[in-house]
């Protein structure tokens, strides 16, 4: 769930992209972006904390692929990717 969805705030196609990072982030690593061990505080990381470079947990991710799924996973939704179609063109 994107930070500003978890805040209370409207969704809109941004939160989506929040959200396909995640996904990729999962595919990629084996992990999710972040982990805790009940879901207040698995919500709040969500909204305050940065998630790892997905190449710190699993070696051989090129530094693109990283880039791409960090920006899908900023906190600020006007600095993600604001369509699927901006994600893959990039």
């Amino acid at each position: 769930m994107a930070p500003e969805v978890i805040l209370g705030i409207s969704a809109h196609p941004g939160s989506d992209v929040y959200s396909l990072g995640a996904t990729l982030f999962e595919l990629l690593t084996d992990n999710r972006p972040f982990q805790a061990p009940n879901l207040t505080e698995l919500l709040r990381r969500h909204v305050s904390e940065p998630p790892q470079r997905p190449s710190s947990l699993r070696a051989g991710i090129p530094a693109a692929v990283d880039d791409v799924v960090l920006r899908c996973l900023v906190k600020d939704p006007t600095r993600r990717f604001q369509s699927a179609g901006e994600l893959a063109r990039s």
